[in-house]
C-alpha cells in the first residue's frame, strides 16, 4: 500500500540548494574554484536554511596529486550542528604542496553528495606561477613598458592542473601615476582565466608594480618595480577608407561593406612587418582579412556586420609593428 503522504514527504527532504557554504568566512559556490591556503588552517562551514539534516561527513574526492588533506573532526567522522545550526570543520594540508582537490560532503539525509571544487595554494602566488609579458617571464628587476602600447600579459602555472583558477590583475602606481592611467581587457580587478591586454596611457611615465591575485585576494603576487616610458612616436600614417586619418582620431565605419585600412611607412624607411588584431570586438561582430603577419603597406579589409547590435557601441583594434610603436584604433558605431 502506498503511503498517502509519500510524495509530500519526499518534497520536504532537504537538498544542497537549501545550504550555504563558507570557507574562511567567505560564502562560496561549490562549482567554482575555491581556495584552500596551504600555510594555515581553513575553516569550512555549512548551514541549512531549515532543519532536517542531523549529521554531515567530509571526505576527499578527486585528488590526482595525492595531497595530504586532514580535518578536525576527522574525515569520514559524523559532524553534528553547533548551537547556531552550522556544521564546521578545520581543514589542513601539507605546507609545501599545492594542487587541485575535491572536498566531498555527504549524509544519509540528502540523496547526493556536495562536491566542492578546490585548489590548495600558497598565500604567496609567486610560489605557484610566473607572470609573462609578451610571452617572456618578467625579469626579477621588473620590465620596461612604453606608454600607449598594448602588452599581452599571461601567467604560467607550475602545476597545469591549477590553470583554471581565476585571477585578477591590478596596478600599484607610484607618485605621478594613478590607476586610471592604465587600462586592460578584461578590466583590471575582474577575475579571468584568460590573458590581459594591458595598456598604459600615452604621454605618461614613472614606475609601478603589477599585482596578480586570486578572486578574493587569498593569494597574491606583486612584481618588482616596472618602468613606464614615453615611447618613440609612431611614424607610420593611418589610411582608412582612402583618407589619411589623424593619430588617435575616432573612426566611423559604415556597416555591411568591406572597408580599406592601410598603414603607410615613411619614405626611405625599409619595408617591415606588422599584424592587426581585435582588442575589443564590435557588439554585433566584425572581421578582417588577411590573417597573420603582413608587409607594411598591405591593404587590410575590415567588415562590420550590419545588424541591430551594431547600431551603437564601439570596438577597438591594434596594429603591432616590428620597428614602430603599436597603434590603437578606436571605432565608434554611434552615428
Amino acid at each position: 500500500m502506498t503511503h498517502p503522504n509519500k510524495s509530500a514527504v519526499a518534497t520536504t527532504l532537504p537538498d544542497w540548494s537549501q545550504a550555504k557554504f563558507f570557507l574562511n568566512g567567505l560564502e562560496i559556490k561549490t562549482d567554482k574554484r575555491n581556495i584552500l591556503l596551504r600555510e594555515q588552517e581553513n575553516k569550512l562551514s555549512i548551514k541549512f536554511e531549515s532543519g532536517g539534516v542531523k549529521t554531515l561527513r567530509l571526505g576527499v574526492g578527486d585528488n590526482n596529486e595525492n595531497l595530504n588533506v586532514e580535518s578536525d573532526p576527522s574525515l569520514g567522522h559524523p559532524v553534528y550542528p553547533d548551537d547556531d545550526g552550522s556544521f564546521n570543520w578545520i581543514i589542513k594540508t601539507e605546507n609545501n604542496r599545492s594542487g587541485a582537490v575535491q572536498l566531498v560532503v555527504y549524509t544519509t539525509d540528502v540523496a547526493l553528495p556536495a562536491v566542492i571544487d578546490s585548489v590548495v595554494i600558497s598565500s604567496n602566488l609567486g610560489n605557484e606561477l610566473k607572470m609573462l609579458v609578451r610571452g617572456v617571464a618578467l625579469p626579477p628587476g621588473g620590465a620596461t613598458f612604453n606608454a600607449g602600447e598594448t602588452y599581452p600579459i599571461t601567467v604560467s602555472w607550475n602545476d597545469s592542473a591549477m590553470a583554471g583558477t581565476p585571477l585578477k590583475l591590478n596596478v600599484v602606481p607610484d607618485a605621478g601615476l594613478a590607476p586610471s592611467d592604465f587600462n586592460s581587457v578584461p578590466p583590471l580587478g575582474q577575475p579571468t582565466t584568460n590573458e590581459w591586454r594591458f595598456t598604459a596611457a600615452s604621454g605618461k611615465q614613472g614606475t609601478f608594480n603589477l599585482k596578480a591575485s586570486t578572486e578574493s585576494n587569498e593569494s597574491e603576487l606583486i612584481t618588482a618595480k616596472n618602468q613606464l616610458k614615453i615611447g618613440a612616436p609612431a611614424t607610420v600614417t593611418v589610411w582608412f577608407m582612402g583618407r589619411e586619418r589623424q593619430p588617435g582620431a575616432t573612426l566611423y565605419p559604415p556597416l555591411g561593406q568591406w572597408l580599406d585600412l592601410e598603414f603607410r611607412r615613411p619614405q626611405g624607411t625599409p619595408v617591415t612587418k606588422h599584424t592587426l588584431s581585435i582588442l575589443r570586438d564590435a557588439p554585433g561582430g566584425m572581421r578582417f582579412t588577411p590573417a597573420g603577419t603582413q608587409d607594411l603597406g598591405t591593404v587590410w579589409k575590415v567588415f562590420v556586420n550590419d545588424n541591430a547590435a551594431n547600431q551603437r557601441g564601439a570596438f577597438t583594434m591594434t596594429a603591432t609593428f616590428e620597428k614602430f610603436s603599436t597603434i590603437t584604433l578606436s571605432f565608434n558605431l554611434d552615428f
